[in-house]
């Protein structure tokens, strides 16, 4: 959705482009070597886009040898750039003469006048790529809102379907619960993989005063020692102690579920049969166990 986050974890993507890091420091989005970039943001004024991508070049530690590898786009008057032949060609030579490898396009619905509803108008739309990437090699990056409520993944993208069937690879960035301190969460996932690979999710996080997203594991982050102070010397239902981790680390319920088996296996927890009095029906309890957690 708009207002999110996107544009910014995108120029931080654009900053370890440049550097030829992986991206956002996981090694399953390696990056092949420093690539030339070329950024068109239509959305946001160039010089924010301009401070953003400096305050990230300077808080992840690239210095001023790879700025040259950069090029910002201004955006134009009118939304006709793709569909228009003539802005199609200024925006394809201007890619040109960057040299660039990879072309950072936010957002989509920004570059054309078609009915994004349109199978048949999208899928035209995005061909107008095809050319340009067959004769340069040039990969594209291109931002795209989701409806305000994504049935599912197959739905995450607003519009035709075409767009998703058009694209080779699809990241689905999702607002999560907030952390403590100010911190704001959010979960990447590798929604689709034309070329294979795992499908992966990630967990972010940023403060609200920085424009860096750093990934966290939020497993780690619920260690066995906290289930074991937040249980008590009388133990507790398992559904409770799911729900109250849960609402304390602001973590999913199946994460909160691996974070009690890893704490079973580690036998500082101990899972019981236990009959409910209200229902008077047997339930699991958790008890600490024989080993203290440190």
């Amino acid at each position: 959705m708009g207002g999110r986050g996107k544009s910014t974890l995108l120029l931080q993507i654009a900053c370890d482009l440049l550097a030829g890091r992986p991206l956002l420091g996981y090694a399953g989005l390696a990056v092949a070597g420093p690539q030339r970039v070329v950024v068109y943001m239509a959305e946001d004024p160039l010089s924010e886009v301009r401070f953003r991508w400096v305050k990230q070049m300077r808080a992840l530690g690239y210095g001023d040898e790879i700025a040259d590898r950069i090029a910002f786009l201004e955006a134009p008057d009118s939304i006709l750039m793709l569909t228009d032949e003539a802005r199609r060609t200024a925006l394809f030579d201007a890619f040109r003469q960057h040299q660039a490898t990879v072309a950072i396009l936010d957002p989509l619905v920004s570059s054309h006048d078609q009915d994004e509803n349109s199978n048949s108008a999208m899928r035209e739309v995005l061909d107008l790529f095809t050319p340009y990437q067959a004769e340069t090699g040039c990969t594209f990056i291109i931002a795209h809102h989701e409806p305000k409520v994504a049935e599912s993944n197959s739905a995450a993208p607003r519009g035709a379907s075409a767009i998703r069937d058009w694209c080779r690879t699809m990241l689905r960035l999702k607002p999560q619960q907030g952390g403590d301190n100010g911190v704001e969460r959010f979960k990447l996932d590798l929604d689709k993989a034309n070329y294979g690979g795992t499908i992966w999710s990630l967990t972010l996080e940023r403060r609200q005063d920085s424009y860096i997203f750093t990934p966290v594991d939020i497993e780690a982050s619920v260690t066995p020692k906290e289930i074991w102070e937040m249980l008590g010397s009388d133990g507790a239902w398992l559904e409770k102690t799911k729900a109250d981790i849960v609402a304390r680390f602001s973590v999913a319920e199946a994460t909160a579920r691996r974070a009690i088996e890893k704490a079973e296996r580690q036998h500082i927890l101990v899972r019981e049969r236990r009959t409910n009095p209200e229902t008077r029906k047997p339930k699991n309890y958790l008890i600490r166990g024989n080993r203290k957690a440190e």
